[in-house]
Formats: structure tokens, C-alpha cells, sequence
């Protein structure tokens, strides 16, 4: 007889047994289909479990075809009947204990090592991010991966835009980094700033570190459900779900504890009060098809709602879900032409391309990734109500300082002393010693190529960019410094426009990149001429004559 109680949640009974011989099943599984948890029968096959309206459960047992049943409808009757799966049975092997579960998780990993070459694929990256309530952020990005069966090996950035929403607070809340994160962690070798899984392990190692359990069935596929044992530092909880003819893992979820995670980190004065997040890798014809992390904050931050206010501490509770989508396994994209500096995280990746709405048609076209309604919705939303990501938002604050300065016809730029490559690199001498005039200015211009196939055409897109990351500057600020370091920026843009001029009607790759290497090899020397005849502005007779010279053309 299945018994329940009344209450905020109801308190059911009942009994798992064989459908044939009415015996009862013990130890059979009782899982909630839609979230963690559940149970196992008895030793007669009884359980009990508490569950809400709507809830469904799953009921599995070893050799028996699973059942899937609403709380509603486990009210209804006295037993719960499970069939016989007797092809199973015939290749059911009893162990004495779980030792099974083990030998199966060792036989995945040796599959997944085995396999665990190096091969390229596209990748696209969607963040969606709420706070208190409210969508601040919705970012797409495109890469190049080099994939393993055990996570990414690296990512090289295509391009990517956001769209930002300020908080009920006023302020701006953006993941900095998503990729990284999504492409840091081995399945296989772990990486230090996460918790550890059980692939990573052997088999006594396995067994020591985390306590399997069966999971329900799921048509041809077996799920094993693995926890830490107390005290063996900081584990993934979790499931795995593979095909046991094959041992081919499909689906790895994992859980990290709240305690001491790493991987996230507050921005600024933020503070980060609590963070729960999760993992997910999926695998379709043995090749990894996408990453996801999902997590939820909440956080302390400084914030004001008008400029005339205060600061004061605000409360902040955070929810964000980012996909790393695999696709195209096999082909890349065509990479830009640019020096990007290693690590960068993804914003300041971001402000690199210009923006080109014929450029993200190319990509969405080549993409057969498709968002679902809701982040259809989302996103127009954040389009409609918020504003592309750039280096200023809204108010003309600088609310993010890039290292790459694109050119501008109106925008002059005003140099300022950069030490940042100086103090990197330990050039004690510009502190302890007088070094040459000349070693005390740096300038580095980069031309940006990005090159996207239509179809029957090649489209371009190109861009002038001062690059601090390689740039430093330890003479003395004024005006003509100033003139000196815009001219130098001009003589870049000029050889810009002689780029797009050479590129147009070219649809062989190969010759674009001998164009490219050539335009930069002649804006190289003309820089050099440049600083020989005037370094810094100090020969104003020859800046002077550069200028007329820059004009004219």
C-alpha cells in the first residue's frame, strides 16, 4: 500500500518489486529525475522519501528496466513493478561489493586516455549573467580550439562582443574571464585550482578519495553518482554517464563544494560572501561537444546610485551560465593577423576587433549553433535596454583601461609615462643609471587583419592599433612629445589604408598573407626613418616636416 502525508512536502512510501515474482528488490535506487537526490529501497524493497507537488522519480535497479513515475502517480499504487531486462542479466557480473563501479570509472578513463589526441574545432562562447533579479550581461565569442577528450588544450581568440546592463545599483557587473575557465581544467590531469574528480585516479586511488553508487538507467547508457569521503581534501561530487558496451563517456556533471573554491574571483574591493557552482562535459560521436559552468554568488561590492551620493557597501546575488559550444570539429577559422598578448582575459580581447556587423554575419552564418527562445529573448533584451561593451559606457567614464589604443580621426591621443613593460622586464638602468636618449621611448603599432570566408569572397576587416603592452615611455611629458607619439600613430594608419587598397578583389589566402607581411615590413622602416630624423620631438625642425609630409598623403 503506498502511503503520503500531508504538508509542504509529502512524505511517500511504497515498495520496488519484481514484476514477475512480487519479490521485493533491496537496495534498488530511487532518484528524482529533474534534481539531485533520492534514496534506495530496503532489504524488503521498502523506501521512503520526502517529495514536492510535480516531482518525478526514476526507479532502477541492476539487471531490471528502469521506471520513470510521477509522485502522483506512486500515490496510486500499492508496489512499484520493475521487469526483468533479461538479455542484462545474462551479463550482469555480481561482485562481492561496489568494486564493479570502480572497474567500470577505471575502464572510462582508460578509453578516454586512449583517445585523448589533440585535434581542432570551432568554439562559441555564450555568457548570460542576472543580478538580483535583473539580465546585466549576455556575451558571444568565437576561437579556435585545440581539443583533447579531456577538456581544451587552448583557445585562440576570433572574436567576441557584450552587451551590459547596469544593476539596480547603477554599477556594471561582467564575467572578466569565462574562457579561461572553461578551458583551464583536465578531466584527466585536473588543474590546481579546482577540486579533483574520480578519472583522474586509478583504481585504489579512486576508491579512497570518493564512494560510488549506481545511477538510474537511461535507455542504453549506465550513470555512476560519486561523492567524497570525509576529510580527502577538496572532490567534485557528481555523476558520470557513459555507454557500458563501449565504456564512451557522454556526460561528466560535477559539483564543487562551497567550501575553498579558487577558480572565481571578486573584482576590485569586491568580496566574494559565497559561490556555488557547477560543471558539465558532454561527448556526441566521441568527440567533446560542449562545456558548460553555471554558478551563483553572492557578493559584497561599493556602489553609488547617483554621482552626488556616497559610496556605500551593496549586496549583490549573482547567477551566471556559460556554454562553450564545440563545433566543426576538424576546421578552424581563418586567424586574425594580430600579436595578441598571452592570457588575456576576455574583455581585453574584446576591444581589439572593430565592431562589424558583416563580420558577425560571417560568423553566425558558418555557425549552426543556434540560441534557444529564451536566450533569443535574452539577448534582444540586453540589445534593446542595455549597450555594446566598450572601453567607456554611458557616461564617458573610463570604466575599463585597454592596453590596445585604436586610431582615431578625432580622438588625439595624450601620452603618458608607461612603465608597465619596463618594470616587467626589470630595467633597473632607467632608475640606477642615465640610459640613451632613445631607450627611454617605446612605441609599438600593430596593424589588425581579420579575415572572414563568404562563400565566393574573402571580407576584411582591418584596424591601426597602439599596442602598450609592447610600448613604455620615461621622457618627460609636453606637447610636442604628444605631436611626436600622434604622428608616429598616423604613419601606422597610413600604411592601414595602403592594406585595405592591396587586399581588395584578393581571394587566395596565401597572397593575402605575403600582402600583409609586406605592408608591415614597409611600415616598419618608415617608423625607423621617422625616429631617426625626429625621436621624441626634439628636432622640431624635422617633426615638422614629417607632418607635411603625412598630410599630403
Amino acid at each position: 500500500m503506498a502511503h503520503f502525508y500531508c504538508g509542504a512536502q509529502d512524505r511517500i512510501s511504497s515498495r520496488v518489486v519484481d514484476a514477475i515474482t512480487q519479490e521485493g528488490l533491496s537496495f534498488a535506487h530511487v532518484a528524482f529525475k529533474s534534481k539531485g537526490g533520492g534514496t534506495i529501497t530496503n532489504e524488503a524493497g521498502h523506501f521512503e522519501l520526502n517529495c514536492t507537488q510535480g516531482d518525478t522519480l526514476i526507479f532502477s535497479y541492476l539487471g531490471y528496466f528502469s521506471m520513470v513515475l510521477s509522485v502522483d502517480e506512486v500515490k496510486k499504487g500499492s508496489k512499484i513493478l520493475l521487469n526483468p531486462d533479461t538479455q542484462l542479466i545474462e551479463d550482469v557480473v555480481v561482485y562481492a561489493d561496489d568494486d564493479y563501479l570502480y572497474e567500470w570509472l577505471t575502464q572510462c578513463r582508460s578509453r578516454l586516455k586512449e583517445e585523448n589526441k589533440p585535434s581542432p574545432s570551432k568554439a562559441y562562447l555564450v555568457v548570460e549573467t542576472i543580478c538580483n533579479g535583473q539580465p546585466v550581461e549576455f556575451l558571444e565569442a568565437y576561437y579556435n580550439a585545440i581539443l583533447g577528450m579531456d577538456g581544451i588544450r587552448d583557445l585562440g581568440f576570433k572574436n567576441g562582443r557584450s552587451y551590459l546592463a547596469p544593476h539596480n545599483y547603477g554599477g556594471y557587473f561582467f564575467n572578466f574571464d569565462f574562457s579561461h575557465s572553461l578551458s583551464l581544467y583536465s578531466l584527466l590531469d585536473g588543474q590546481g585550482l579546482f577540486p579533483e574528480n574520480p578519472l583522474q585516479f586509478g583504481k585504489s586511488k579512486m576508491k579512497k578519495k570518493f564512494r560510488l553508487e549506481r545511477g538510474p538507467n537511461r535507455g542504453t547508457l549506465t550513470t555512476i553518482r560519486f561523492y567524497p569521503r570525509k576529510e580527502e581534501g577538496e572532490l567534485f561530487s557528481g555523476e558520470i554517464i557513459f555507454n557500458k558496451e563501449k565504456f564512451e563517456i557522454i556526460d561528466i556533471w560535477l559539483l564543487a563544494p562551497p567550501q575553498g573554491q579558487r577558480v572565481f574571483k571578486a573584482f576590485g574591493d569586491s568580496v566574494l560572501d559565497s559561490l556555488h557552482y557547477s560543471a558539465n562535459f558532454h561527448f556526441t560521436s566521441s568527440a567533446l561537444s560542449h562545456i558548460s559552468i553555471d554558478y551563483k554568488a553572492g557578493m559584497t561590492s561599493r556602489h553609488h546610485l547617483l554621482d552626488s551620493l556616497a559610496e556605500r557597501e551593496v549586496k549583490l546575488n549573482i547567477a551566471s551560465h556559460a556554454v562553450l559550444h564545440l563545433y566543426d570539429h576538424g576546421h578552424r577559422f581563418l586567424s586574425p593577423f594580430f600579436d595578441y598578448r598571452a592570457g588575456l582575459s576576455d574583455y581585453r580581447l574584446f576591444v581589439v576587433p572593430p565592431a562589424d556587423s558583416a563580420v558577425w554575419s560571417c560568423l553566425r552564418y558558418d555557425n549552426h549553433i543556434r540560441l534557444s527562445p529564451r536566450q533569443d529573448s535574452l539577448k534582444a533584451w540586453m540589445m534593446a535596454n542595455g549597450q555594446p561593451f566598450s572601453d567607456t559606457l554611458g557616461n564617458g567614464k573610463m570604466h575599463f583601461e585597454s592596453n590596445y589604443t585604436s586610431w582615431s580621426p578625432t580622438n588625439r591621443l595624450r601620452i603618458k609615462k608607461m612603465n608597465k613593460i619596463v618594470e616587467e622586464h626589470g630595467f633597473r638602468r632607467f632608475q640606477t643609471e642615465e640610459p640613451f636618449l632613445t631607450d627611454r621611448l617605446k612605441l609599438t603599432i600593430q596593424l589588425y587583419l581579420d579575415i572572414n570566408d563568404t562563400g565566393d569572397s574573402l571580407y576584411f576587416t582591418t584596424r591601426t592599433l597602439l599596442d602598450t603592452y609592447q610600448s613604455y615611455n620615461y621622457l618627460d611629458l609636453n606637447e610636442v612629445l604628444d605631436d611626436y607619439v600622434n604622428l608616429y600613430f598616423d604613419i601606422g594608419e597610413l600604411y592601414r589604408r595602403k592594406l585595405d587598397q592591396e587586399l581588395k578583389s584578393v581571394k587566395d589566402i596565401t597572397e593575402v598573407k605575403e600582402i600583409y607581411q609586406k605592408v608591415v615590413k614597409e611600415m616598419l622602416a618608415e617608423h625607423q626613418l621617422f625616429e631617426k630624423d625626429a625621436f621624441g620631438g626634439f628636432n622640431r625642425k624635422a617633426l615638422e616636416k614629417w607632418k607635411k609630409k603625412v598630410m599630403v598623403r
